[in-house]
């Protein structure tokens, strides 16, 4: 049952929290806006998108309460943390109430509804005053004709074309919507200044709105407007110059540039020190003398020569050549980012109380070529003392180390000959070698691990999707000592997943894997969505050669046996395996910013032919702060299966997995944040093991096994990290009873306990 304590603690929190007066500081005069609501009269459009013309929103009721704890002394430092983690009570203020007013009348009109009346009705309880905003739409204006009006010939041919003249037919009778117009103009202005057209903006484009023309009813005509500033030697409109490029000038020094070189079709300033070499500069640079302008290819640049290492920061300019031409000169100026970084760390361990420590050191050099490439060496150690046993288990040593090196080098573009120049060129482009050794050595056995790793990155669709695409991984584990106790553990075991997860293994891979977000970097927060997703193969390349060659399988010693062996490298099996993710979360904006997020994590793999199961490192695993929060991490599943022992990680792992998430996320004040979530979800086996009973993936009763949790959770928000601190609750086990559990239902909230049925975890970032 739940402890005593813990019940008396939250009710003391609890009242203290329902003790505190809201209107503490409240001034006299003044009043709490506690409440804020939109109402439709006619119900014809949805309330909650008018939320964010709000200028005043009544503050967290939670927050303001622990505001309130707060005492008047402003100077200690109780009050501040107080104050800090509280939000401050809102004023209600007449003169905000009828700036909202105008906002949300101008947007009705905008949505068509030209006649739309707006009011608002305060209701005053003592200091606390509710307000309720009252939408009258009245009838909604459709679009009955609409036309290109546009007087100027050259202009008019280019919005002709097909590409454009969708941005100007509208059905008949459709809802007229100012926000359509607007977006319409700015597709017809991009899809112009790509043309060439760099001095033409909004300003030259609108939609003239006639609505005389019928009972509810408008006409809307595209008509230009020339730019006021007409040159003076030609008598042109600027804005229908079409302008190429004549030079491109990149200043590509520390200093000062002292001479001008010319590289292919850029100009390179070159300084005593230059940084880059001129062919990485050409390379991730798209505005080329002889074409014409564009906004498009200016984006494009931009990101590219941002996403260099060695890049600081870009500035692109434009000027027009003097004279009567339409040219213009582009001047790239880069600056020079600090190249060198140093990275250090020490943590502390506690592993079942043997007490350990572990660190590492790792040295980036971001230009080492002079190509903005990244060289990367990190070294990594660990030491633990293991508690002596008096069982008389004869180990290896008594002690726990661990030692590695890893080396990396990143090149800012696609390495492939065999593939074309444009596919080469991709924006944010990366090929990235790397190769690792990594030395363990413990009681019960010693280990080498080596890594080699040859793959390439880039982004697509303006920098919303990522690609990772690993040509080649190769993974290979050798156990180079065993102590006779654990030698015989694993054989007395008989446990075919625990075996295979002690031999040597060789694993050669290829993979790709994206993530692509509906909202753009550094937009505002909102509501959207992620999509995660990979697919993983091993063994194939190695299978293939070994079948087509003639060389013939053997036993694995120590293995399941089957009759016909298995295909070795350097005596070892490698795996064969297929594996496929995808990940899936949705935000949805709620009242007062707060938001409402649903996930769903899927996966599946299954070995095939030269293996027989899937390699640990690549199986999946539920509980932990990132999938069913009620259960410890790797305490959940496969399945049914329930061994009885809480530590018993290698069996509660499984080839396919499936969790589902809800989360809803209570913005308390700037710092603080809270969380309550409901977990679903579980892991399942392929093929049945001995070893994992009740854990093999059934279509028809799957949906039984999943394990249910609920919780709360305190996000502390630094501002460039946010903490997260999760409680989670189980509230259906789907394990087979055991023990003293016998007899006793799944649904475990009817007998929660606290150290079975109750998981903390601390994470950094939020779960999905």
């Amino acid at each position: 049952m739940v402890s005593r304590k813990w019940l008396v603690s939250i009710f003391a929190v609890v009242l203290l929290l329902s003790a505190c007066r809201s209107t503490k500081y409240v001034p006299e005069g003044e009043y709490l806006l506690r409440d804020v609501n939109i109402e439709s009269l006619d119900g014809d459009v949805y309330t909650g998108q008018f939320e964010s013309l709000l200028r005043q929103k009544p503050g967290s009721r939670l927050g303001l309460r622990f505001y309130s704890l707060s005492g008047r002394d402003s100077t200690k430092w109780m009050n501040k943390l107080l104050r800090k983690i509280g939000s401050a009570p809102v004023l209600y203020a007449e003169e905000q109430t009828l700036k909202t007013e105008t906002q949300m009348r101008r947007e009705l009109n905008n949505l068509g509804y030209l006649n739309a009346e707006v009011r608002h009705c305060l209701t005053k309880h003592g200091k606390k005053a509710y307000l309720t905003y009252c939408l009258k739409e009245n009838d909604r204006y459709t679009i009955r004709h609409s036309e290109n009006a546009i007087d100027s010939s050259e202009l008019r041919n280019i919005v002709d074309y097909k590409i454009v003249h969708r941005w100007i037919e509208f059905s008949e009778n459709e809802p007229f919507a100012a926000a359509k117009l607007d977006e319409s103009t700015a597709g017809i202005i991009s899809h112009v200044r790509n043309q060439g057209y760099y001095n033409i903006s909004k300003d030259n484009l609108y939609f003239l709105v006639d609505t005389t023309v019928g009972n509810h009813q408008v006409d809307v005509s595209l008509k230009y407007r020339p730019t006021k500033a007409i040159d003076s030697l030609t008598g042109v409109d600027p804005s229908l110059i079409r302008y190429k490029i004549r030079n491109v000038i990149v200043n590509n020094s520390y200093s000062r540039g002292l001479d001008t070189f010319d590289y292919k079709r850029i100009k390179v300033v070159r300084g005593e020190q230059t940084f880059i070499r001129p062919s990485i500069l050409y390379y991730n640079n798209f505005i080329r003398s002889g074409r014409y302008y564009s906004d498009l290819l200016l984006e494009k640049t931009h990101s590219s020569l941002n996403s260099l290492s060695a890049v600081e920061q870009v500035n692109i300019s434009f000027s027009p050549v003097e004279g009567d031409s339409a040219l213009l000169d582009a001047h790239v100026n880069l600056s020079p980012a600090n190249i060198y970084y140093f990275q250090f760390g020490v943590d502390g361990t506690n592993n079942a109380g043997d007490l350990g420590v572990a660190s590492y050191i790792s040295f980036s050099n971001k230009n080492i070529f002079k190509g903005s490439e990244t060289f990367r060496i990190k070294l990594n150690g660990a030491y633990e003392h293991i508690s002596s046993r008096d069982d008389g288990v004869k180990l290896l040593s008594n002690n726990f180390y661990e030692y590695g090196v890893e080396a990396s080098i990143s090149y800012p573009r696609i390495i492939f000959g065999l593939l074309p120049e444009k596919y080469r060129k991709q924006v944010g482009s990366s090929t990235n070698f790397s190769a690792s050794i990594n030395w363990q050595n413990r009681p019960e056995y010693n280990r080498r691990v080596l890594g080699l790793d040859w793959g390439y990155g880039w982004k697509s669709h303006r920098q919303r999707m990522s690609h990772t695409f690993d040509l080649y991984n190769i993974n290979y584990v050798i156990t180079r000592d065993m102590s006779e106790w654990f030698a015989a553990y694993l054989e007395r075991g008989k446990n075919a997943l625990l075996k295979e997860s002690y031999m040597d293994q060789f694993i050669t891979r290829t993979s790709y894997s994206f993530v692509y977000a509906s909202q753009r970097k550094g937009s505002a927060a909102g509501s959207g969505y992620t999509l995660r997703g990979g697919v993983d193969m091993a063994g194939t390349l190695p299978f293939a050669v070994c079948a087509l060659s003639g060389v013939e399988k053997k036993p694995v010693e120590g293995a399941e046996e089957r009759s016909d062996g298995k295909y070795m490298i350097f005596d070892t099996p490698f795996a064969q395996y297929v594996k496929t993710t995808f990940d899936v979360s949705k935000v949805f904006l709620t009242k007062r910013n707060n938001q409402v997020v649903l996930h769903a994590d899927f996966g599946f793999a299954c070995p095939y032919l030269n293996s027989d199961i899937l390699p640990y490192e690549q199986r999946f695993f539920a509980g932990g702060a990132n999938t069913v929060r009620g259960w410890r991490t790797r305490t959940l599943g496969p399945g049914r299966y329930n061994s009885g022992v809480s530590s018993d990680f290698l069996q509660r792992t499984g080839d396919v997995k499936l969790v589902f998430n809800v989360e809803h996320r209570l913005k308390l004040s700037s710092f603080l944040e809270l969380a309550s979530f409901l977990d679903a979800g579980n892991i399942w086996t392929v093929m049945a093991y001995k070893n994992q009973p009740y854990g093999q993936f059934n279509i028809a009763d799957f949906y039984k096994e999943f394990g249910l949790s609920w919780g709360m959770g305190v996000r502390p928000n630094l501002s460039f990290l946010v903490l997260r601190f999760d409680a989670g609750m189980q509230l259906y086990n789907p394990e087979n009873p055991s023990g003293g559990n016998v007899g006793k239902s799944k649904w475990v909230v009817t007998h929660p306990r606290l150290k079975d049925n109750f998981a903390l975890h601390f994470a950094v970032g939020y779960p999905f």
